[in-house]
């Protein structure tokens, strides 16, 4: 069996074909990295509309069918950042009514209000 030579040797820059050196002089070294755009996930809310939301928000049971309605996964219309507002609220306002209605009691009982 005949062994196949190659009739040429490849050439890097200036220097002799070496196999254990890459055919590309910059393979290996580290590549800066270019930065991804940021996405926009969601439009911008208009201070106007965040107003609203909070007027709404402080509605003693409107409030709660409002954070029910905002933060269900199937309503699309919304905003993603007022969904995130309505269950934060969702968690954060039955407790205020609770300690509120602790409150309260204990008013009665410390003040003799009623």
């Amino acid at each position: 069996m005949k062994k196949n030579k190659h009739s040429k040797t490849p050439v890097v820059g200036e220097y002799k074909y070496n196999p254990y050196m890459p055919s590309n002089p910059k393979a290996g070294m580290k590549q800066p990295t270019i930065p991804k755009p940021i996405k926009v996930l969601a439009d911008e809310i208009k201070p106007k509309k965040w107003v609203g939301i909070i007027l709404i928000s402080f509605i003693p049971i409107i409030n709660l069918i409002a954070f029910m309605a905002w933060s269900k996964k199937s309503n699309y219309g919304t905003n993603p950042n007022v969904k995130t507002y309505a269950k934060a609220g969702l968690l954060l306002y039955p407790i205020l009514y609770v300690l509120l209605g602790v409150g309260a009691v204990l008013a009665k009982f410390v003040f003799h209000l009623f």
